[in-house]
């Protein structure tokens, strides 16, 4: 495998998983960590939350996916290109 297919591989699966955590982040991961968009209003927010979920004034103080998600996901997709690469080579 030239180097070219493994850059190719690896930019893939960063993105990927990128694309998996917009639409996990905002489908699944919000109805299995936020059941009521407006517990947290009155509720102390844990630390999971607050990392994977930011709460902005333009959405009504309710949860939307952070970027911080966006790179911890899209490190996770490099890491496992890298892997893959390392595998078929």
């Amino acid at each position: 495998m030239n180097k070219v297919n493994k850059k190719y591989i690896i930019i893939g699966l960063t993105l990927l998983f990128m694309i998996l955590y917009f639409l996990i982040g905002n489908l699944i991961m919000n109805t299995i960590f936020i059941k009521d968009d407006c517990y947290y209003h009155s509720h102390e927010i844990p630390f999971h939350i607050n990392l994977l979920f930011d709460f902005p004034s333009s959405e009504g103080f309710h949860p939307v996916p952070t970027k911080i998600g966006y790179l911890l996901f899209g490190g996770l997709g490099f890491v496992i290109g890298r892997i893959v690469v390392k595998n078929k080579s």
